[in-house]
């Protein structure tokens, strides 16, 4: 009896180990939004590596339950560039394909990003937080966040040469 507690407890330990070193690795990438000169909002990757492919914003509309999936939009690269690229949230450009449309409606935004193996830190914002925003502001969220994927309170608004700092070797 007191062995079958021992295998129990070194296969759910065992189970553990392994679950926690599988799923994406941490990329150093980052994503920021801001406006271009007609005030249309730009999605800024700073991606060094060229290790992200994928990026994924949702809309959750302000009468949207929390318990539901808010309704989103991809945007891929089947050959990312590395460094730091901006191109047109409600089009893509700058070899970021968009699938589907992104409604410009109140509610929160939010972004993710994904490669092969790789997920990076997102952000998240309103359409009334890109108002604040003028061309060379980025909101973003803090490289001090910690290692957390998802986007959370801790953005923050920089300039274009600081969200770009450090720059890729």
């Amino acid at each position: 009896m007191r062995w079958g507690k021992v295998a129990s407890v070194g296969v759910v330990g065992c189970l553990v180990v392994s679950l926690a070193g599988c799923g994406p690795r941490r990329s150093p990438a980052s994503v920021g939004v801001t406006v271009d000169d007609a005030g249309k909002p730009v999605l800024v990757l700073r991606d060094c590596d060229a290790h992200i492919t994928r990026i994924k914003v949702s809309h959750r509309p302000p009468n949207l339950p929390r318990t539901v999936v808010p309704p989103s939009v991809k945007y891929n690269a089947s050959d990312p560039a590395e460094g730091v690229v901006q191109f047109s949230l409600l089009t893509g450009g700058s070899g970021w394909q968009l699938s589907g449309e992104l409604p410009q409606a109140a509610g929160e935004y939010s972004v993710q990003l994904w490669g092969d193996n790789w997920a990076a830190r997102g952000t998240e914002f309103t359409f009334s937080d890109l108002k604040l925003l003028k061309p060379g502001l980025i909101r973003h969220q803090a490289a001090t966040a910690g290692t957390a994927v998802e986007p959370g309170p801790d953005d923050k608004i920089s300039t274009t040469e600081q969200f770009s700092t450090p720059a890729c070797d």
